[in-house]
């Protein structure tokens, strides 16, 4: 009989040159987090192969917390966010009022935060030229409301 332990979903899908990759796991095997973490580390490996410290990049966080929670221009300078503006309107936000919004890094971060707490759903998608993640998907825990977490980056440019 099942134990009443949460069954945790680990799906990483990196969409790399070639195609499409997917990692998708039901019930928690060291294999499924292995892939994962395997996944990221490369991915991650990739996108520091590039040196790319200052950029703007396109945002979007849907989480029960502190985020503008329209799309946002993120301007990063030396791994760190500098600036904040709502796309739709923009108006320059305070980067210190939402922890929420990060660097590449920052969503590297994440996700690997997500692997390391055994989050019960972790989903990320990868652009497959730069390397950045470009969908990330968290559910931290199974049967708890208002936990999850999701991000939609783009339009990553490199700036001097």
């Amino acid at each position: 009989m099942p134990t009443s332990r949460p069954r945790l979903h680990l799906c990483l899908t990196a969409l790399l040159l070639l195609g499409s990759v997917a990692s998708c796991g039901g019930e928690p095997t060291g294999e499924s987090r292995n892939r994962l973490q395997d996944s990221l580390v490369a991915e991650r490996r990739r996108w520091r192969a590039q040196n790319i410290k200052t950029y703007t990049y396109q945002l979007q966080v849907h989480c029960t917390c502190a985020t503008p929670g329209d799309p946002v221009l993120v301007a990063v300078r030396n791994d760190t966010v500098a600036s904040i503006t709502r796309v739709a309107d923009g108006l320059q936000l305070a980067a210190a009022q939402y922890p929420m919004i990060r660097s590449v890094e920052g969503l590297f971060d994440l996700i690997q935060q997500a692997i390391d707490d055994k989050a019960a759903t972790i989903f990320a998608r990868f652009d497959p030229a730069m390397h950045y993640p470009t969908e990330i998907q968290i559910d931290w825990k199974t049967n708890e409301t208002d936990d999850e977490v999701s991000y939609v980056a783009g339009s990553l440019e490199a700036t001097p």
